[in-house]
């Protein structure tokens, strides 16, 4: 059974790519609970520059461990080829 206590994680991780822009060499890399009245829960990871560039992946409830495994692979100087190959998409 999924907590619904949980809201979200966050990270810094550096990047030596553009994030358009990239804040101090640094990208945020966050995995969080979507819940909606309407919509069933879901596990999203997703890492964002400094403005409006972005990558996502999102999960059914069921899935919060591989979730949970994304973002823990997510480290210093990931590069958004590596995420793309983990199944994040441009957001």
């Amino acid at each position: 059974m999924t907590s619904k206590k949980f809201k979200r994680q966050d990270k810094l991780i550096r990047t030596s790519e553009d994030w358009y822009p990239t804040v101090s060499s640094q990208v945020r890399v966050s995995f969080l609970c979507l819940e909606d009245k309407t919509a069933p829960l879901q596990w999203r990871v997703c890492v964002w520059g400094g403005d409006d560039f972005g990558m996502e992946i999102d999960f059914p409830a069921g899935e919060k461990i591989r979730a949970q495994r994304i973002y823990n692979s997510l480290v210093d100087f990931t590069t958004q080829a590596q995420m793309k190959a983990l199944g994040l998409e441009r957001a």
